[in-house]
C-alpha cells in the first residue's frame, strides 16, 4: 500500500481525480481544507496497479512485434 496526496477545488473534482488516477478500489484515509482546496489522501494497492497495467504492456508489446 501507498499513500497519495490529491488537491481539488473541491471535495466531488478531488474524488474525480482519485478514480481517473488510480481506480476505485483507492481508500480515502483523510479529507480535509488545504490552502483553499480539498485535500484527499488516498490509500492504493500497488499490487492491484501492477496488474492491471500487465494486460496493457503485453498489447502494446505485441502490437510492436506486428508491425516489425
Amino acid at each position: 500500500m501507498e499513500l497519495q496526496r490529491v488537491l481539488a477545488h473541491d471535495t466531488r473534482k478531488a474524488m474525480e481525480k482519485v478514480y481517473e488516477l488510480y481506480g476505485e478500489n483507492a481508500m480515502v484515509v483523510s479529507n480535509k481544507k488545504a490552502q483553499n482546496q480539498t485535500e484527499l489522501i488516498v490509500a492504493i494497492d500497488l499490487a492491484n496497479q501492477a496488474m492491471d497495467a500487465q494486460p496493457q504492456v503485453f498489447q502494446q508489446a505485441a502490437s510492436a512485434s506486428v508491425s516489425e
